[in-house]
């Protein structure tokens, strides 16, 4: 029963290491993607104009609020897609302002979404260091019953058995 409970011990330590290992990694894609993701939007130079300053478009908050502009804009100048004739110079202007609003709004999306990926690296490695220390409570535990047992067991030999 003892040897049971050592093994169990020892399969939730490495359970747990799997589990921080697995963590560790989606921490880490998260914050590649990141990474990936501002320097894609530094690389098209995107700029945000407040009071006459430009501001680089590098986080997902300026990405959404350029998105908006950029809306604003294109729906005061032309209107709606649908009141536009199509072939029309007007229609593919807006087209053009679609798919930067479009761009701006999927980098919002993929910045949100590796914020996501590491906060769930983050879950899993603090459930991974529960089942290792779990683990390692049971395993010691495990030990210590086996060396009492031991110990008990050289006490019940008779004394003239030695």
């Amino acid at each position: 029963m003892t040897a049971l409970r050592k093994l169990t011990g020892i399969a939730l330590l490495a359970l747990g290491a799997g589990v921080v290992i697995i963590g560790a990694f989606f921490i880490q894609q998260g914050f590649s993607a990141e990474s990936e993701i501002k320097d894609r939007m530094a690389a098209e130079a995107v700029t945000i104009t407040i009071d006459d300053v430009a501001y680089p478009v590098d986080n997902g908050d300026r990405a959404t609020a350029q998105a908006l502009i950029i809306r604003s804009h294109t729906l005061e100048k032309y209107g709606p897609w649908q009141t536009l004739e199509r072939g029309s110079d007007e229609r593919a202007s807006l087209l053009d302002g679609l798919t930067l609003r479009n761009s701006l709004n999927m980098a919002r999306m993929g910045l949100d979404l590796s914020l996501m990926v590491k906060a769930i690296g983050g879950v899993f490695m603090v459930v991974g260091l529960g089942f290792a220390t779990t683990g390692a409570v049971v395993y010691t535990l495990a030990a210590r019953h086996e060396a009492k047992e031991r110990v008990q067991a050289r006490e019940a030999v008779p004394a003239y058995a030695v």
